[in-house]
């Protein structure tokens, strides 16, 4: 397996959010009990790159098998250069190193 990580793009939300959907119904680390839609999907890419943070995706050719994201931590102005990230991966994908 060889993978590749790069910027996600609004064509990868479908993915993403098939991802984050299995951790949301089987996991508690979300803290969600719905799955957000892939148009919820889209505004999230696009609120956190709009904020020139980085949201990034790793493919396995071009399977998104993960992806991942920083955000500020908090909107004050104190934590400006403080963040908080999130990775996924996809659950038949996990343990592989």
């Amino acid at each position: 397996m060889t993978l590749s990580v790069r910027s996600a793009t609004i064509d990868d939300a479908r993915a993403i959010a098939a991802i984050y959907a299995h951790h949301v119904l089987n996991g508690t680390a979300t803290y969600e009990v719905v799955p957000p839609t892939e148009a919820e999907t889209v505004e999230k890419i696009r609120m956190v790159t709009g904020r020139g943070w980085p949201f990034l995706v790793a493919c396995d050719g071009s399977a998104v098998v993960a992806y991942a994201y920083a955000t500020q931590f908090r909107d004050r102005p104190a934590y400006a250069y403080a963040c908080e990230n999130s990775i996924y991966v996809a659950h038949d994908r996990r343990g592989g190193g």
